[in-house]
């Protein structure tokens, strides 16, 4: 099995508002999220 960055930083929608976010705001969604999982361990 073998996991990428594509199935992780997936164009998907919003869950709060519904809308599909831009793969470059997905991007820096996901950036956000690493830097927040790397500082909590």
């Amino acid at each position: 099995m073998q996991i990428g960055v594509d199935s992780f930083a997936a164009v998907i929608s919003d869950p709060a508002t519904g809308l599909t976010l831009s793969p470059v705001q997905r991007m820096q969604n996901l950036l956000e999220e690493i830097e927040l999982a790397d500082q909590v361990g």
